[in-house]
């Protein structure tokens, strides 16, 4: 059953924002990936570009560095990974033994992952959480939305893989990020069915974060109506996020703060072996923490 306060912001509240190392780090072990995604939220320009970072100097971690690193973390109290991107981290060529040497350091972990490559199902299937990103209930729309490399066979291979995952472990808690756009937003009740009937624990629809804004405003009755829907299918074993407070998010406002403390307990290890302090901020050299 999933819990329902996993995606909680108040769960914050729970760390010592004075504990001398991070809790949990997130890792982007390859800046390669096999889609496209037309809003990718690392093309989209912050702070300077960050494309020739992140794509053209195709970085990824090295296995041998990894393991010692698995060790560091193990030894300061590390308590939990996310795998993440970046790149699709399941592309990295040793991505299996990157796994195998986290369950071994007894490191939680978790993965955000497009689900389209080869799985390991011994090994995923030991995480805490799989997130999977599918913006579309249909192979058509996925195609367009994310471009993959392999093409409308891609969505399928999502959908078996997760049936897979689910298989290998019934508690497993496996999510679907929705990413509402022009594109798809007429799926959202269609993707609440689908990824319930593949045995996921839950989706959550949060809005783009894009260069160019998208324009929500006429879009919402359609988008409210879908929603509505889609929470109806809200079960003991299903939990449909509904979150307006991202919507809300994307205006523009002054900021009420001095400091940060994410970077405290969660920081960030790009596929350049740089820590940085956030996903915002990620591949911008401005913003480094260290090597």
């Amino acid at each position: 059953m999933h819990n329902r306060q996993a995606l909680s912001p108040f769960k914050i509240i729970h760390h010592d924002i004075h504990r001398k190392y991070p809790v949990h780090i997130e890792i982007d072990p390859t800046a390669f990936c096999n889609h496209d995604c037309v809003r990718c939220s690392y093309t989209q320009e912050i702070d300077g570009a960050r494309n020739s970072t992140i794509y053209e100097q195709g970085h990824r971690l090295k296995i041998e560095r990894f393991r010692t690193f698995v060790d560091e973390c193990r030894d300061i109290g590390m308590k939990a990974i996310t795998f993440s991107g970046g790149g699709e981290p399941l592309s990295h060529p040793h991505i299996n033994q990157m796994l195998d040497a986290v369950i071994g350091a007894d490191i939680e972990f978790g993965m955000i992952t497009n689900l389209s490559l080869k799985i390991y199902p011994d090994l995923l299937k030991q995480a805490v959480w799989i997130r999977v990103s599918l913006d579309a209930a249909s192979a058509e729309i996925h195609n367009r939305l994310h471009r993959p490399s392999g093409g409308m066979r891609d969505f399928h291979r999502i959908a078996e893989n997760i049936r897979i995952l689910r298989q290998a472990n019934k508690k497993l808690d496996i999510g679907v990020n929705f990413i509402i756009q022009p594109e798809n937003y007429h799926e959202i009740y269609e993707a609440a069915v689908l990824v319930k009937g593949l045995g996921a624990s839950y989706i959550r629809y949060v809005p783009a974060i894009a260069s160019v804004p998208v324009d929500y405003e006429p879009l919402m009755p359609v988008i409210n109506e879908q929603q509505a829907a889609a929470a109806a299918l809200n079960d003991t074993d299903f939990v449909v996020y509904i979150q307006k407070d991202r919507f809300q998010a994307l205006e523009k406002k002054e900021k009420n703060y001095s400091f940060c403390h994410k970077q405290k307990f969660h920081p960030l290890l790009g596929a350049d072996g740089i820590i940085y302090p956030c996903c915002q901020l990620k591949y911008y050299p401005q913003h480094a923490l260290g090597n």
